[in-house]
């Protein structure tokens, strides 16, 4: 509520909390609402949904190299529109927009309000990936110079009065209170009394961390892992800081990590030490590898994956060692599971063997380095990469195999020459090409599922597994040049080793419902409008019904 009880409205550039689906018991009608915030405990519409919309977008243009996306009109409109919110003078006013729910997984019993370094972080990276963003013309200009000018005060501000090591704490420790001439050192009027007793012994004569704000001349000085982390990504962290944080989770393992990486926040609140929510563990080891220090990363990947596969992928871990899987925590998380296990190489393992585009996974710790590069479009622009998107293993008794595909669509075949547990060679193998997929399960029988990422899924039959002599990349015959290593290139074609034989008829990923009566009729139908393939969106009208397949037909 706003001043004197009236409501406050939000203004465009607000995106939605949630959704929900309103009911008409009279008329027999549903409909979509979008949730800005009214149906929450506090009538509070996060922030941070349109930070996320913007580093997303921003992750899908870098990662892909397709900037189509992005320019179209909507989206630019969306991110000046945010901007515009955000960078208005009264934003830190806002109340209803100042939620911290959603930015940092943390719910309101560890006491998180206010102006969270979670919020802090995260603007920082969405200004930074608004500016990558935005179009070269009067408007996108005009909104890069308000971007600038914000992040040179924010970026100087977060890391002079934000930041917390050992000379600050002991500076902090010895203020002045009530200091008002400009000569003032205690600008902000921080008064030592409200530091925490724990925090002395905590910090390390190396390191140091961001810490929140609480309320003027009040600060939060517990560790928080994802803001932490995040600063070390977009750069809001120096290289200095960013050892130092690093120098913080090493100096302080037993207290950040314990039994299972990495908690989420430390302390937890007064008289809830129990509740110590753990496992952060991806954005642990992308900070590791930003800053140089990948060994953290594994010490802390050996400990999860010794538990991971055992307890059933948890989502969370409670206990100040992360000993007990979560009070309410959900099993068999994605979150949580690889999507590939090859030759043991987990996630993060990949991740900190510094897999890049272009490359397939090289062998685990322990086993001699082994890669070859994946086969490129002969099209394709040099500077977009060749990510794997999703893959599946065929395993007999004589032999095994891998298909692999990545962000384009194109499958693989990619093959181990091996003695015993040692892999010698590397080959990878162009085999078709279908419709990006989200999963690809191979069928003893011989078939082939393909769960597609848009559109409907597919059942492929196998004419043969791609023995014919074709482009292949191998390990042995990998060739380093002064530009890097030598490319190979293959020219997409049609299904050769692959035969559609049937589909299953998909509406996701649907944009938007709504129960209507177009044709008067005695029952309404849902109405869906759903995307077929990129910027082709298709209009579906589902009527109710027993729906069947024609098999075959006798005479009597």
């Amino acid at each position: 509520m706003g001043e004197k009880g009236r409501p406050i409205h939000l203004g465009a550039g607000v995106m939605p909390a949630s959704f929900k689906v309103l009911h008409d018991p009279v008329k027999n009608y549903e409909t979509i609402i979008a949730d800005f915030g009214e149906c929450a405990i506090g009538r509070v519409a996060p922030i941070d949904l349109g930070f996320w919309w913007i580093i997303l977008l921003c992750a899908y243009t870098k990662s892909t190299g397709d900037t189509s996306l992005a320019e179209l009109p909507e989206c630019q409109r969306g991110i000046r529109l945010i901007l515009t919110l955000c960078l208005s003078e009264a934003f830190d006013t806002f109340p209803t927009l100042l939620c911290a729910d959603g930015c940092c997984m943390i719910d309101r019993r560890m006491g998180v309000y206010e102006y969270p370094i979670e919020i802090q972080a995260l603007f920082f990276m969405a200004l930074r990936c608004a500016l990558y963003l935005l179009k070269n013309d009067d408007e996108g200009k005009e909104c890069a110079d308000r971007i600038s000018k914000r992040l040179h005060a924010l970026s100087y501000h977060m890391r002079s009065f934000f930041w917390l090591d050992i000379k600050q704490l002991n500076d902090i420790y010895r203020y002045k209170t009530e200091e008002y001439s400009h000569t003032a050192v205690n600008k902000f009027n921080v008064m030592p009394d409200s530091l925490p007793d724990w925090v002395f012994d905590f910090m390390p004569t190396r390191g140091g961390y961001f810490i929140g704000n609480v309320s003027p001349a009040r600060m939060d000085f517990r560790w928080f892992c994802l803001s932490n982390c995040i600063a070390i990504l977009s750069s809001l962290a120096t290289p200095e800081q960013a050892s130092a944080i690093m120098d913080l989770i090493e100096s302080r393992w037993e207290e950040l990590v314990g039994e299972m990486p990495l908690k989420i926040c430390y302390p937890a609140m007064e008289s809830h030490e129990w509740r110590i929510v753990t496992v952060l563990l991806w954005l642990l080891t992308a900070a590791c590898i930003k800053s140089g220090r990948p060994q953290l990363a594994r010490r802390a990947t050996e400990l999860a994956e010794a538990r991971l596969l055992k307890d059933h992928w948890p989502e969370y871990y409670d206990g100040k060692l992360g000993r007990y899987i979560g009070k309410q925590a959900r099993k068999n998380q994605t979150c949580c599971r690889t999507k590939t296990t090859l030759e043991g190489v987990k996630p993060s393992e990949v991740q900190l063997q510094k897999i890049e585009p272009d490359w397939t996974p090289s062998a685990p710790p322990g086993h001699p380095d082994v890669r070859a590069v994946i086969p490129r479009r002969e099209d394709l622009p040099t500077k977009c990469g060749v990510l794997i998107v999703s893959a599946a293993m065929h395993k007999q008794k004589s032999m095994f195999f891998f298909l692999m595909q990545t962000d384009y669509g194109d499958i693989f075949k990619v093959m181990l020459d091996h003695d015993n547990d040692r892999v010698k060679e590397l080959k990878i193998k162009h085999i078709d090409t279908i419709p990006v997929t989200s999963s690809l399960c191979i069928l003893k029988s011989g078939f082939l599922f393909a769960a597609s990422e848009f559109g409907n899924h597919a059942l492929y039959q196998f004419q043969s597994i791609g023995d014919d002599p074709d482009v292949e990349a191998s390990s042995d015959t990998l060739m380093e040049t002064k530009e890097g290593f030598q490319p190979v290139f293959f020219q997409p074609r049609k299904l050769k080793n692959l035969v559609r034989i049937d589909q299953v008829e998909s509406l996701m990923p649907m944009m938007d419902m709504k129960v209507i009566n177009l044709f008067e009729e005695e029952t309404p139908h849902f109405c869906v409008s759903c995307i077929v393939r990129i910027f082709v969106v298709e209009f579906d009208i589902l009527k109710m019904g027993l729906s069947y397949n024609f098999i075959f037909s006798i005479y009597l």
